[in-house]
C-alpha cells in the first residue's frame, strides 16, 4: 500500500541511531521530510510548532523520555501516529506505551520490511507490536491474566486457546495439530473471535487481544 506520511519528527538522543532510523524511514517513504530531535522536550516544541504527520519516540532519553513525551502529546489530544523505537522489551513499558495511546512498538534494529510493515499497519489505524514485543507481552499475559476480560467477550475456553496460539504466530495448521482439531475448525474459531472482538483481520485480533490483556 501507498504510504502517505509527509512528515516525521524522530527523537532520539543517540545521533547514529537517530540517522540510522531515518535513512530507514526514507528508503520506505521516499518523499517523506525526517526531522530529528534529541530528547522528547525538543520534539514536543517542534510539534506545537507544526504538527507533523508521524512521530517516532525513543523510548529512553534525557529530559523528557518517550513515554513522558507521548503522555504529553496524547495529552494535548494530537492524534497523529505515535511508534515507539526501543533495544529493550520490557512488559511494564510496553503496556504503558499501549495505556497512554502509542500506536506501536517497534525494536531499533528493525528491518526496512518491518518498518514498513509497522508504518502501514497504524496507517490504518491497527496496532504494531514486534516480534520481540509481542513475545515479552505474551510472557506477561501467560503470568498475569486479566480475570473476566474474555468472559466480557463471551469467549469460549477453546476460543480463548486458539486465540493464544494464533498470538504466538502458530498458523491454522499448527494450531489444529496443537488442538487435536481440524485447520477448518480453527478458522472457524478464528472468525467467531473477529466477529466478538469486533476486527476484520488476524493481525488486528492479535493487536487488540493483547491491548484489552484478553489472553
Amino acid at each position: 500500500m501507498a504510504l502517505t506520511f509527509n512528515t516525521a519528527y524522530l527523537a532520539d538522543d543517540h545521533e547514529i541511531v537517530a540517522k540510522g532510523v531515518a535513512e530507514l524511514l526514507i528508503k520506505v517513504i521516499p518523499n517523506i521530510s525526517v526531522e530529528i530531535s534529541k530528547n522528547g522536550e525538543d520534539l514536543i516544541r517542534k510539534v506545537l510548532s507544526e504538527k507533523p504527520d508521524l512521530v517516532i519516540l525513543d523510548v529512553e532519553m534525557p529530559v523528557r523520555d518517550g513515554l513522558e513525551a507521548l503522555k504529553v502529546l496524547r495529552g494535548r489530544g494530537y492524534r497523529f501516529p505515535i511508534l515507539m523505537l526501543s533495544m529493550v522489551e520490557e512488559q511494564s513499558v510496553i503496556q504503558k506505551a499501549m495505556d497512554l495511546g502509542a500506536n506501536g512498538y517497534l525494536h531499533k534494529d528493525c528491518s526496512e520490511n518491518e518498518l514498513k510493515e509497522a508504518l502501514e499497519m497504524i496507517a490504518e489505524d491497527q496496532f504494531y507490536l514486534s516480534k520481540e514485543a509481542k513475545s515479552a507481552m505474551l510472557g506477561l499475559k501467560k503470568n498475569v491474566r486479566s480475570e473476566g476480560r474474555d468472559n466480557a467477550y463471551g469467549i469460549t475456553k477453546r476460543e480463548s486457546e486458539v486465540l493464544q496460539l494464533i498470538c504466538e504466530g502458530m498458523t491454522s495448521k499448527e494450531i489444529g495439530e496443537r488442538l487435536f482439531i481440524s485447520a477448518r475448525t480453527v478458522e472457524s474459531h478464528k472468525e467467531n473471535l473477529m466477529q466478538k472482538l469486533d476486527v476484520n483481520s488476524s493481525s488486528k485480533l492479535v493487536a487488540k487481544a493483547l491491548k484489552q490483556r484478553i489472553i
